[in-house]
């Protein structure tokens, strides 16, 4: 046991200094241009669209052509998104025709179905383009659209109806009533790909709905359905890494990428993959790619992404302008604010990194992971900048007074800077209040046991918790390198050793320092 403690105390050190050295790679600088048929497509639309300003409609027939083509310019635009700026024009210009002159054919004939599905059709898709930046305009839009829909879906019995209506109660966070029309529709068309694709995104990004095993069920039917969609697959490997399961991730993402090397959602996520194993020189490329890929359609996530990997190397004013680009792109994303105050942290600019904190657990909804975000960076704060976050701490429970996140929270703050006592009544409570949060157990697991000295009474209940996290998060390393250090922390040498290897053979090497460096204390143990 003294022979292999050593061996692993070895690897331990290996890989933390490999995680933690600052690396510096040329950024990878290609550039995508617009597509020889992108411009094609816009040189045919374009007269076109003119063309129809100038016309004069006579008739309900010519009136409802020239509806609809305005409809399907504006639909053009917007999915090109030639114009990233807010307003996007041409797009904007085209559904607002579309919509005026629709609302003149059900004027006249109320009882068209026809009419109305595509005036809500035009709506939906005003409220795709508003929804960056024009937040209340867009939910306007969405809640046109469904009120338009309702007579149509009663009567055509459309998937595509279902569906579409689904997609506006999404973007209202209506989820149960978006949820029903999904299913509704695959009811209707069980072979159609798109829809399955979509409740498999449906069902493993919002919390309302969070069925992981659902997700990655629809996500298998969609690339059974249609093998070669590389975005299919990018859905898939976004539902497997809500279940943590890192290596279908990988899979997935290398799949879609053989199919299409710029499709940008799976170039983000391998980027995090990578990032998330700590080999920042090779994620770097893949964020790159991800952010070119949305030239059309600047995303957040792209930018993000980007971000941390850009501060993990050091490279902090080129964190700093990618987060900036986020928060411009989202201004009201409380979890870009935190990733941004970390950076700032990171530069002494703690003034800056208060007010991203303050504003992050502000924002609705709220971000309460902002308060424990920044901890590993400081080590420079000055005292006042530790008593601002206790309060900051204070202030998110008075606010969220039913919150098991806003306690876990608020315990590891407290934990962090040893006040052990208040720590373990604020982790009781978080437990009591979500007992089955998979992230809250573990992390309040691991503020207890990363540090050894607690009272037996805190880490029997970290040994519960993290157990209880790892059997819902089985295939998730980080869950089972808690469980394994719970183990330790507890006494139970052997079983931290076994849960341990477990933890390295789900992701060899991306928790190695710390799986091993637990690895050779409890080999030490036994001796």
């Amino acid at each position: 046991h003294h022979q292999r403690a050593e061996a692993n105390l070895q690897l331990a050190l290996e890989t933390l200094e490999q995680l933690y050295l600052p690396l510096a790679k040329d950024e990878f600088a290609e550039q995508i241009e617009l597509t020889e048929r992108d411009r094609r497509f816009l040189q045919k639309v374009q007269p076109f669209y003119e063309q129809l300003s100038a016309q004069k409609a006579d008739d309900p027939q010519m009136l409802f052509v020239q509806a609809h083509a305005y409809l399907r310019v504006g639909n053009i635009y917007l999915n090109l998104r030639t114009n990233p700026d807010e307003k996007n024009a041409p797009a904007e210009t085209a559904l607002r025709q579309a919509i005026d002159k629709f609302e003149q054919l059900i004027g006249e004939f109320p009882g068209n179905l026809t009419y109305r599905q595509r005036l809500a059709q035009s709506y939906r898709s005003l409220g795709t383009l508003l929804s960056p930046h024009r937040r209340r305009e867009a939910q306007q839009a969405y809640r046109t659209a469904i009120a338009l829909y309702e007579p149509v879906v009663l009567e055509s019995d459309s998937a595509w109806d279902y569906a579409s209506r689904a997609t506006c109660y999404r973007e209202l966070k209506r989820y149960d009533e978006s949820l029903a029309d999904y299913r509704k529709a695959v009811e209707l068309e069980p072979n159609n790909a798109h829809f399955h694709n979509t409740l498999c995104g449906l069902y493993s990004t919002w919390p309302a709905v969070h069925k992981r095993d659902r997700a990655v069920e629809h996500g298998q039917r969609a690339v059974e359905l249609e093998p070669n969609n590389p975005k299919y697959y990018a859905n898939l490997a976004y539902a497997y890494r809500w279940q943590g399961d890192f290596q279908a991730v990988r899979e997935a993402c290398a799949k879609a990428l053989s199919l299409d090397t710029n499709q940008p959602d799976a170039n983000r996520m391998m980027g995090e993959v990578l990032l998330r194993e700590g080999n920042f020189d090779q994620a770097l490329p893949f964020a790159h790619k991800a952010v070119q890929g949305n030239r059309h359609r600047p995303a957040m996530p792209v930018y993000k992404t980007r971000g941390e990997i850009y501060a993990k190397l050091g490279r902090f004013q080129e964190a700093l302008a990618d987060y900036n680009e986020a928060i411009e792109l989202g201004p009201k994303q409380a979890w870009i604010r935190k990733s941004r105050a970390a950076v700032y942290c990171q530069v002494d600019q703690w003034d800056k990194a208060l007010a991203d904190i303050t504003k992050a657990i502000e924002l609705d909804p709220p971000d309460t992971n902002a308060l424990t975000w920044c901890l590993p960076h400081l080590s420079n704060a000055p005292p006042s900048f530790h008593d601002e976050l206790l309060k900051l701490g204070d202030r998110v429970i008075e606010r969220l007074p039913d919150s098991g996140s806003a306690y876990a929270q608020r315990g590891m703050l407290l934990a962090h800077f040893e006040r052990r006592e208040q720590a373990f009544e604020d982790f009781t409570k978080a437990i009591d209040l979500t007992p089955d949060s998979a992230p809250l157990l573990r992390n309040t697991a691991w503020f207890v046991v990363r540090r050894p000295g607690w009272e037996a009474q805190a880490v029997d209940q970290a040994l519960t918790s993290a157990q209880r996290a790892s059997e819902l998060r089985p295939k998730d390393a980080i869950f089972q390198n808690t469980l394994g250090v719970a183990h330790y922390r507890a006494g139970e040498f052997a079983q931290a050793i076994e849960t341990l290897q477990k933890a390295e053979k789900l992701s060899p090497d991306a928790y190695s320092g710390y799986n091993n460096l637990f690895l050779a204390m409890a080999h030490w143990q036994l001796g």
